[in-house]
């Protein structure tokens, strides 16, 4: 009776690994692009939640045509997630459109294209 008992134990615990294995949080890089015309921070938000600010400045969104602003962003894997990026300033923002982002649990050895 020990044997078994030990033996469930064991396959739920390497069940609950896996499990948390696959849904474990990642940090990707988020881009966008925004002229940055009286903009002091960007807002990146996920799933209704802001999980990131980002300062407009030119680490974040070096000076070019079209201006690109990145951010590291950490989101949990094989879940899908809504994104809306906003540009804020001291009279109020203005937010893109959502969009759907479900990272992988990992990423692809290889890709091949034929």
């Amino acid at each position: 009776m020990k044997r078994v008992a030990l033996i469930v134990a064991v396959i739920l615990a390497v069940g609950a690994f896996a499990l948390v294995q696959a849904q474990a949080p990642r940090t990707y890089t988020c881009l966008w692009t925004h002229d940055g015309v009286g903009t002091d921070t960007y807002q990146i938000v996920v799933d209704g939640t802001v999980a990131v600010t980002v300062p407009n400045d030119l680490a974040h969104c070096p000076a070019a045509t079209p201006r690109v602003c990145s951010s590291p962003l950490t989101m949990t894997t094989n879940v899908a997630h809504t994104v809306v990026i906003r540009a804020v300033n001291t009279f109020g923002e203005a937010s893109s459109d959502p969009f759907s982002a479900a990272p992988p649990a990992s990423r692809p050895g290889a890709v091949i294209v034929r």
